[in-house]
């Protein structure tokens, strides 16, 4: 597939803090479904500072699976997010600086069927 190498998934085998691997840099990947009903506004964030994670990734999907957000963090950004004094940290989605969320709609382009699982607008 173009543009998918050097892309390492690790599924069903459990890597110490990481979830994908592309080329030396190591992803960790949150995600969450959002109904409309829902006020969950955050990813949990259990994470020690030496964590062995290059980029903190949240999904947000829609309650019909649609791709609503995703942010691309990095790691040393992710640290300053995390929930300071808690029994259970969070990084709380309002605070992701900007430049954090990826541009689904640019990066996507006039793909009609990428197109069709997220949501546009949002």
């Amino acid at each position: 597939m173009a543009g998918c190498r050097n892309v390492w998934c690790y599924f069903g085998r459990k890597q110490k803090d990481w979830d994908m691997k592309v080329g030396d840099i190591k992803i960790q990947v949150k995600s969450h479904s959002k109904a409309k009903t829902t006020k969950r506004a955050n990813t949990d964030f259990k994470y020690s500072e030496d964590a062995s994670i290059d980029v903190f990734i949240i999904v947000i999907f829609t309650d019909n699976y649609k791709i609503k957000t995703i942010y691309e963090i990095p790691w040393e950004t992710a640290l300053k997010l995390k929930t300071q004094n808690t029994i259970d940290p969070v990084i709380t989605w309002s605070k992701i600086p900007k430049e954090c969320i990826v541009s689904l709609e640019y990066k996507i382009g006039d793909n009609k069927l990428l197109r069709s699982f997220i949501e546009i607008g949002n």
